[in-house]
């Protein structure tokens, strides 16, 4: 072979391997834009339409990334590996994928849409080109994994772990769901359908900020646009609620009745709750015009077990002129009101079966308050209460992670000690419940305001990361 036909040989093979590269860029090129154009969705997919609860994130993928930055991922990592790494593990049993942001873009997509009853579960996804080719080898499957149920309509993937929502959901219209067109491609949406309608938002970034939208089946009062104060509370509570007149609190009860919570009326609670005249609160609370209707906290300072059932620690304050002997009922606090005194602050003793059961009362500071168990009473009495500041909404609300956790983890340990809770004793709370808790007890504080708006209530906030429950000057 002469050097002419081995140069000619070459510039062949050169031009052969330019053009082999410039079609299998085309390829790729074409690849991501029919990935692209497959990925795009016009809604957020096909759901049963009698689901309480709907989650939704635009672009999951990113949400988690920036989840995984945030405070609470490296609590939960550091405090609840092992069942994060078995949660993990029951993915990828059930995907036949190993769950991470990428792969989740790669094989189904940004976009998803989940829902639960309780018991069973079905998400709904918009695949790419990987999982549409594996599904020309898997049986019209978009995932290599056998132990859900999937099927494919109109471009999306439905996987559930029950054949029922599958085939509700092949029939079901298009989900609808409220939220602005600006939202956060990162932002995650809880929408609940039953019993009542809200619409939650959280974007995974430092703090964790929420907002909230609840829709009520009566008429709210819209407030004027007033500044108040809230009547202070000494310590740092678990917990502190503070509303802004009687209207709120009618409001935020008829709220909370809609939402079906648990029913306490029968047994040792519920009798002390009658006894206490929490089931008359809201007719007491109904007249706005009332000797109550003043700005008003309410605080959970721990649960005690020591009389052997969970009793809350709660001190109630109010601005209001008239004190709360009124809310118990005339026929129980008839010579039952028995005067007290804590260290010169007189007031009065409800007594019920000791004092573990017993209510407290007494007046300061122009301020009314109203405490359960004697010890938590003598300390409120005590404490020197400093000035609230003053703010526009109906309705703040802070929770201190810690003490919430810590107070969960005691009280579940001396219930599982009791054989109080079905099927679960102390060795199943350190697999699970315990982990959480010590996660979610390194979140600082969760804080949230509210305003009542025709028939809806608007909150936002913080559900991590923020000042203390403590009220401050």
């Amino acid at each position: 072979m002469t050097s002419s036909d081995t140069k000619s040989t070459f510039l062949s093979l050169r031009r052969a391997a330019w053009l082999g590269l410039l079609v299998a860029g085309l390829v790729l090129i074409g690849a991501a834009l029919a990935d692209h154009q497959l990925k795009t969705v016009s809604h957020p997919g096909f759901l049963p339409e009698d689901m309480p609860v709907y989650l939704y994130a635009p672009d999951l993928p990113l949400s988690w990334m920036h989840f995984s930055k945030t405070a609470l991922a490296r609590n939960l990592n550091d405090e609840a590996a092992p069942l994060l790494h078995t949660i993990e593990l029951s993915l990828r049993q059930w995907s036949g994928i190993r769950p991470t942001p990428a792969r989740w873009r790669t094989w189904l997509g940004p976009s998803a849409i989940a829902a639960t009853d309780g018991r069973d579960w079905i998400l709904c996804v918009h695949p790419g080109l990987a999982a549409h080719v594996v599904s020309l080898f898997l049986s019209d499957k978009g995932l290599p994994g056998t132990q859900i149920h999937q099927a494919w309509r109109e471009g999306y993937l439905l996987l559930s772990s029950s054949s029922v929502f599958i085939k509700k959901a092949q029939t079901a219209p298009p989900v609808t769901l409220e939220f602005a067109e600006t939202i956060s491609p990162d932002t995650l949406l809880v929408a609940l359908h039953t019993p009542i309608q809200a619409v939650l938002t959280v974007t995974p970034s430092p703090g964790l900020p929420m907002e909230a939208r609840c829709r009520t089946s009566q008429a709210s009062v819209s407030r004027p646009a007033t500044v108040w104060s809230a009547p202070p509370l000494p310590g740092s509570p678990n917990l502190l609620l503070s509303l802004s007149s009687v209207h709120s609190a009618v409001q935020l009860a008829n709220l909370l009745s809609e939402m079906n919570l648990p029913d306490f009326s029968g047994g040792v609670l519920g009798n002390l709750a009658s006894k206490w005249s929490i089931n008359r609160l809201s007719s007491f609370f109904s007249d706005a015009n009332g000797p109550l209707n003043a700005p008003m906290s309410c605080a959970l300072y721990g649960i005690s077990t020591s009389s052997g059932i969970p009793l809350p620690r709660l001190a109630l304050a109010s601005g209001a002129k008239e004190g709360f002997g009124g809310l118990l009922s005339s026929s129980q606090t008839s010579g039952k009101l028995l005067p007290y005194e804590w260290n010169g602050c007189a007031g009065w003793m409800f007594p019920l079966l000791g004092d573990q059961f017993s209510l407290y009362g007494f007046q300061r500071d122009n301020t009314q308050y109203l405490v359960t168990q004697e010890p938590l009473a003598a300390m409120v009495a005590a404490t020197f209460k400093a000035a609230a500041p003053t703010v526009e909404d109906d309705v703040m609300l802070a929770l201190d992670w810690k003490g919430v956790a810590t107070e969960l983890m005691r009280t579940a340990n001396w219930a599982a000690d009791r054989e109080l809770l079905p099927e679960t004793g102390p060795k199943d709370l350190e697999t699970t419940f315990i982990p959480l808790m010590k996660a979610l007890s390194h979140g600082g504080v969760l804080k949230l305001t509210g305003k009542w708006s025709a028939d809806q209530f608007l909150c936002k906030g913080m559900l991590a990361g923020g000042p203390g429950t403590e009220q401050r000057q």
